[in-house]
This record gives C-alpha cells, structure tokens and sequence, in this order.
C-alpha cells in the first residue's frame, strides 16, 4: 500500500535513546514518513506561488487539460536520498525537497533504503526491493539527493538506482547535492552521467549546498538562498513531470518506421 506524504498523521513515537522518531500512524515506518509536512508558522507553508503554478495545480488533482479527455493527475515524485546515519543532511533536505513538492501539489513518496541489500539476483524477492521497485513503477518523476564520497555519489544512492530491473525511461529526475567542505559539483555530475544512460527527462537547474551542515538547524533549511534555489528546483521538476508524465510512451517511442 502506498501512502501519501500529504496525508500521514504522525502518532507513533519510537523512542531510542536520546534520539525520537516519529512515524505515520497508517503506514507504520514503511516508508519513513517522519516530520509534518510544514508544521504552524513554517516557512514552506508560507510559500506564494505564480500564476503559471495555479495553471498546473487547477489541471491536475482530477481536472482535466485541453488536449486530453481523460483527467490529469497531479504528478507521483519518488524521493531518494543517500545517506544511513542518524542526522544525515542529505535526508534532512530530501524531505525538505518533499515539502516544497508537496506544498505544490505533487503526489510525494520517500524510499528509506536501511536494510535494502546489495544488488544481487538472488535478493529479489526481500521486501525493501519490492518496496523500492513498487515506489520506483509508482513514479514519474524522482528526485536524487546524494552526499558526496570519494568524488562521487554515495555507495548507498547508487545501491538504490542499480535495482532499477529496466531503466525508467521519459521519467524525469532532479538533483540534490550536500556536502562538508566548499562547493563541488560531483555527485551532481555522476547522477547527471547515471540519469542520462537511463534515459530520464533531467531538470537542467540543481541545488548544491556547500559546508551544508552550517545550513541546517534541526533538520530544517535555515533562511538563506539555498532556500529560494531548492524551490526553483522542486518547482522546475513538478512543471516537467506533469508537462512530460502523460505523454512518456510517446516520447521515448522512436520514431523509426
């Protein structure tokens, strides 16, 4: 079953330690569904979009566009992030970026890829690989949020994308980068040479965070330009999926006879 980001109501605690987790109460830590999407007075709910926006989000959700009869929904975004330990900021902004989409109006799932094994054949069968390939057949669009290890993305965001069973071809991808030092662009560069031989739809804008940990004040995006880019990125990602997600077979059709 899938649940929507929009929709968890967080009334699980799973204390551990010092450290507390919250979980939604339907999908029960399935897919990791802590944080209120923007709790109160936050600075996402806070967010005004421009007229081209009410275009998209007056379209979708059950409406209806001019060249199609059949309904549009509002677009499916698969967040992935690469990073296991406890406070990890390439987490920390994947969900961020997740509230952007969902204040938006996209349909947001988040993968949380501990205990997803290697990529081997014979792993098949084990429940997070159903669950990730479920979320991954769920999805028109995803974002990719890596830290950067040893000049490249993180062994366990690649672990995740090479448990794609066939490339998910005409979806489109954005990315995310974070990191300790100064800027570096690759992460960004590898996820951009590993989205093109998937043959995704890539967003040409990307969001890099340089010294990311001076950037972030539990969890949350501290008030700076990275702010005003991360939701330049989300919405350049919701506008092509939409745009792209009902015409995918017939984009990466060939057009050979």
């Amino acid at each position: 079953m899938l649940i929507s980001f929009a929709h968890c109501h967080f009334a699980l605690v799973n204390r551990k330690g010092s450290q507390t987790r919250k979980y939604c109460s339907s999908c029960k830590g399935t897919y990791f569904c802590s944080w209120q999407a923007y709790p109160g007075d936050d600075w996402i709910s806070r967010l005004q979009w421009k007229s081209d926006i009410h275009y998209f989000n007056n379209h979708s959700n059950g409406g209806s566009s001019n060249n199609s009869e059949s309904p549009i929904s509002a677009p499916r975004i698969l967040v992935l992030y690469g990073s296991l330990r406890q406070g990890s900021l390439s987490r920390a902004l994947a969900y961020e970026a997740a509230r952007v989409l969902d204040k938006l109006g996209a349909q947001v799932r988040i993968y949380h890829p501990e205990s997803l094994p290697i990529q081997d054949p014979q792993y098949e069968t084990h429940p997070k690989v159903q669950e990730f390939i479920e979320l991954y057949n769920w999805s028109q669009g995803q974002v990719w949020c890596s830290p950067v290890h040893h000049g490249s993305v993180s062994s366990v965001l690649k672990n995740q994308l090479d448990w794609y069973t066939f490339p998910p071809s005409g979806r489109t991808v954005a990315f995310l980068q974070v990191q300790g030092g100064q800027i570096s662009g690759a992460a960004v560069h590898h996820m951009f040479t590993i989205a093109l031989s998937l043959n995704m739809i890539i967003v040409p804008s990307y969001l890099i965070i340089p010294e990311t940990f001076r950037e972030f004040s539990q969890d949350r995006l501290k008030p700076s330009v990275y702010r005003e880019k991360l939701v330049q990125v989300m919405e350049a990602l919701y506008k092509l999926t939409y745009i792209t997600s009902n015409r995918r077979t017939q984009l990466m059709e060939s057009q050979l006879e």
